[in-house]
C-alpha cells in the first residue's frame, strides 16, 4: 500500500473515506471490503483518511497506515482537514475531492452514511458490533478515557498504538533497578493515563 499525504489524480478508483480513529474492526474490515470491491471492478483502492494536527488522536496517520497495509487496499491519502474541507457538504466533496481529484468512480461507506453522497456508485458496509452494539470512535474513546484496555482491544483487534522515538529521560528507573524506555510522542497524539507501561 501507498501512503500519500497529498492528493493526486489517479486511475479510475474506488474509494472509502473516514477519519478512522482507533482502527477499530469495523474500519479494517471496510478496508478489505473496499479492496475486494475495487479488484472486482477493475478499479484501484484508496482509503482517504481524514486528519486536524491540532486534535488529539488515537491513531496518527503513520500508525493508521501501519494497520491498514495488510488490508489489500492500494492507496491510503491522508487528508488534512482544514475549514475549507469540513465546510463541504457530502456531495461537493464527493464532487470536487473524490471524483475530481482522485479518479473515484465508486465509493464503499458505512451504511449508516449512506445516503449523505451523490454522484458515485455506492457500495454499503455493514456496521460491525461488538457486545450487542456497534463499533464506533465514541466508544473507544469511552474505552480509553477509563484505561479499559481489554475493551479496547477486543473493538480494535489490536492493542493501543504509540509511536514516537526514544529520547533521554531523568534516569531514575536505573537507580530502582528497572531502566525504562522515555517516548517521545507527536504533539496531536493521545496519550493514556499516567504509568508505566
Amino acid at each position: 500500500m501507498k501512503h500519500l499525504f497529498e492528493l493526486q489524480t489517479l486511475a479510475p478508483c474506488c474509494v472509502a473515506v473516514g477519519h478512522f480513529e482507533g482502527v477499530h474492526r469495523g474500519h479494517l474490515a471496510l478496508a478489505e471490503h473496499l479492496a475486494a470491491e475495487a479488484k472486482a471492478r477493475g478499479l484501484l483502492s484508496v482509503l482517504v483518511s481524514l486528519y486536524d494536527p491540532d486534535q488529539a488522536a488515537l491513531t496518527t496517520e503513520s500508525e493508521k497506515a501501519m494497520l491498514f497495509q495488510s488490508s489489500g487496499v492500494d492507496y491510503m491519502v491522508s487528508l488534512e482537514e482544514t475549514w475549507l474541507v469540513r465546510a463541504m457538504s457530502p456531495a461537493t466533496f464527493a464532487a470536487l475531492i473524490l471524483q475530481q481529484r482522485l479518479n473515484a468512480q465508486a465509493f464503499v461507506t458505512g451504511e449508516d452514511h449512506a445516503q449523505r453522497y451523490t454522484g458515485l456508485t455506492l457500495i454499503p458496509e455493514p456496521l460491525l458490533c461488538h457486545e450487542g452494539a456497534p463499533i464506533t470512535t465514541q466508544r473507544l474513546l469511552d474505552a480509553f478515557d477509563r484505561g479499559d484496555w481489554e475493551a479496547y482491544t477486543a473493538q480494535c483487534g489490536h492493542p493501543y498504538l504509540m509511536e514516537g522515538t526514544i529520547g533521554h529521560g531523568r534516569q531514575l528507573g536505573r537507580t530502582v533497578g528497572m531502566p525504562t524506555a522515555n517516548l517521545i510522542l507527536p504533539r496531536y497524539k493521545r496519550k493514556p493515563p499516567n504509568g508505566v507501561y
